[in-house]
């Protein structure tokens, strides 16, 4: 009687054993995707923040672009043209306030 009450007693705490596994294995599983979908997102943010910034900087370029090149035909000399970029580059980039 007795060995038959020990054969149950760990019959049942193996099954306890296995649902804690499997219960363990479901949690992590879990956490993985979570962390898979939050580095995801994560991610398409900075695409999205990085792509903002390559478009402001292309059109920022041709603005100066176009400037420069209306300056040259209209012959102005090179001083004019080395305070015209200094002027954008200062407009592009304003000092920090002190």
């Amino acid at each position: 009687m007795y060995r038959k009450q020990s054969r149950i007693l760990i019959a049942f705490a193996l099954a306890i054993l296995a649902v804690i596994a499997i219960n363990a294995t479901l949690v992590l599983n879990l956490y993985r995707a979570q962390s898979d979908a939050l580095g995801n997102t994560q991610l398409d943010v900075i695409r999205s923040d990085l792509q903002d910034t390559i478009t402001e900087a292309q059109t920022n370029v041709l603005r100066v672009a176009i400037g420069a090149e209306q300056l040259m035909e209209s012959g102005a000399p090179q001083e004019k043209l080395t305070e015209y970029f200094y002027r954008q580059r200062d407009n592009i980039n304003p000092a920090p306030a002190s």
